[in-house]
């Protein structure tokens, strides 16, 4: 078998699988935050109410301008795959791109910020690990059914899943999450890769350009929402109000946690 068909025929098995895991590690991380009493996660209700941040007028913005440059690459694909197709254009890096984009970097990441945080008691890394998590199994799921809406024959002709790129999305869903929780700091190299990653699956033969163009700009905007939405979730569990008693009568107690 050669390497462009290792890259694409098990490709939406592959990203199932990924996507399994991490509705399962979501599911336990719930039930461990029953068990501890700690803020209820309802790991289902999450997802839906992150699916609802989506739709938001700078997302608009950014997905019309994604759709508008995937419709200028479509006059280019071939002749990017004619500059990459046996050319080995990147050589080892393209192992880097494709491995970052399998989405195994990204569930390590947020189940390790999950981790910390219920360890550390820290809301703000326990949420961005839920972000994290909630956008790939949502963006995972959003590129296969794509796919087989879409039915685009790949540039090796493997199969017909190539459009949108189920990697070049994944890449970028951690860089729109990074980019939004922590800034260009991380949100910065998280892009980089997530470039880097497109170029991979065009070094492979296995994307157009515009596959590429296309789940870049499907996975930022997902990785973002949900990371807008957790940052309003963190907003509410800054705030707590809590009855008191005092000498002369009752009251209420105001308590700010940063």
């Amino acid at each position: 078998m050669s390497i462009n068909e290792k890259y694409s025929n098990k490709q939406g098995f592959y990203f199932l699988k990924i996507i399994s895991i991490t509705l399962g590690i979501l599911v336990l991380q719930g039930k461990f935050l029953w068990a501890q009493s700690l803020p209820p996660y309802r790991p289902f209700q999450s997802v839906w109410e992150g699916i609802q941040d989506i739709p938001n007028e700078q997302d608009a913005i950014i997905f019309i301008g994604g759709s508008i440059a995937t419709g200028v690459a479509f006059s280019y694909d071939h002749q990017v795959q004619q500059y990459f197709y046996n050319h080995n254009r990147i050589g080892n890096w393209q192992v880097v791109g494709n491995f970052w984009g399998t989405g195994i970097p990204g569930v390590i990441f947020g189940s390790a910020c999950v981790g910390y945080g219920l360890w550390k008691n820290d809301p703000h890394e326990l949420q961005y690990g839920e972000a994290q998590l909630e956008a790939l199994a949502v963006d995972g799921t959003i590129v296969q059914i794509l796919k087989r809406i879409v039915l685009r024959e790949r540039p090796n002709g493997a199969d017909k899943f190539s459009f949108p790129s189920g990697h070049t999305s994944a890449a970028f869903t951690v860089a729109g999450s990074l980019m939004g929780m922590y800034g260009w700091k991380l949100g910065v190299p998280a892009l980089a890769l997530g470039v880097l990653t497109a170029v991979s699956r065009m070094d492979v033969n296995v994307h157009w350009l515009s596959d590429t163009v296309f789940g870049a700009t499907l996975g930022y905007i997902i990785g973002r929402a949900f990371t807008i939405h957790h940052l309003q979730e963190l907003k509410k569990l800054s705030l707590s109000i809590q009855p008191m008693a005092e000498a002369d009568g009752s009251g209420v107690q105001v308590q700010m946690n940063f």
